[in-house]
């Protein structure tokens, strides 16, 4: 019914709820946070619901993301994110005994020290960021999106990092002419980012404010290393998971059968049509599922070039 949740009661319709009735941002109940995706402040920040409930699911890449570090001293909150009566939203339980820190180096050393090191294993670049407060000519250096924050539990003496895990991951060249938002909602996956490398085969970082308002310092910079990791993942990871579908393809074929086709390769990744296996498939490769129709056409591509290699 909603209650409890802003006050006002849902209404779903067939296709979901109405796009005027908006969630808070965020609310607090029994020591429980819920941030909500259809909220008038993410809607109207990413231009509509369908691309905020993107970004709340970076909210919980980027908290994987930190999970997988594995990290000395830096502990995880456990989290849920899920769907009901057509929205989104991410749980996460709030904890009061804890310090925030700012993560300029001149003030805490430790947090810069952890979330550089957090930074390093995910291959994400260190960079300056305007900040009216500091006393570094106006601007702090940050491992991760300008937002960041780290907090110290006084309970486990570990150290949380939260409050920007939603631009945590770097994001893709996004269209301005279809999305003039898209780098909140656009972005890599870690797999991609952790395995980026330039022409001559070294790995590169990628700062997590490139192509937003915070990555103005270097940004050409910053914006040509994420324009040549896009070409990566379009150029190189996207052929080569289709090299994978098609070599599986070709081995179950029965000896005498005719070649595969593009169901066929998909089939081998999207078994029984469970999303999640298919997502799977695309993600370990570091490649999103919004390709699917890029992959799609170079598919479609080759079955047209071995069938006029065969004639």
């Amino acid at each position: 019914s909603g209650a409890g949740l802003g006050g006002d009661r849902l209404t779903p319709t067939k296709d979901g709820i109405e796009e005027d009735n908006y969630l808070p941002h965020e609310i607090i109940i029994s020591d429980i946070i819920f941030k909500f995706s259809h909220s008038k402040e993410l809607v109207s920040k990413c231009s509509s619901s369908a691309y905020s409930e993107k970004l709340l699911f970076h909210l919980q890449k980027g908290t994987d993301a930190i999970a997988r570090c594995r990290e000395p001293g830096v502990g995880q909150y456990p989290y849920y994110t899920t769907c009901y009566l057509g929205h989104t939203f991410f749980i996460r339980p709030v904890t009061s005994d804890v310090n925030e820190l700012d993560t300029n180096q001149d003030q805490d050393a430790t947090s810069t020290y952890i979330t550089a090191r957090c930074a390093a294993k995910m291959n994400i670049k260190g960079h300056w960021v305007p900040h009216p407060l500091n006393d570094l000519n106006g601007r702090r250096f940050v491992y991760g999106p300008a937002e960041l924050t780290v907090n110290r539990s006084n309970r486990d003496d570990r150290y949380y990092i939260e409050s920007g895990l939603e631009r945590l991951l770097p994001a893709t060249c996004p269209n301005l002419e279809t999305h003039q938002q898209g780098y909140l909602y656009q972005r890599f996956r870690g797999e991609a980012i952790q395995t980026n490398c330039d022409r001559k085969g070294e790995l590169t970082q990628i700062s997590s404010d490139v192509f937003s308002p915070f990555g103005s310092n270097r940004s050409d910079e910053h914006e040509t290393e994420a324009a040549l990791c896009s070409d990566v993942v379009l150029n190189g990871q996207v052929p080569h998971l289709l090299d994978d579908l098609m070599s599986e393809a070709w081995t179950a074929q029965m000896e005498g059968s005719p070649p595969p086709t593009v169901a066929d390769y998909l089939s081998l990744a999207y078994p029984f049509g469970r999303k999640a296996r298919l997502s799977r498939y695309f993600h370990s490769r570091g490649v999103n599922i919004r390709y699917m129709g890029f992959v799609l056409q170079l598919a479609i591509e080759r079955l047209q070039r071995i069938k006029l290699a065969s004639l």
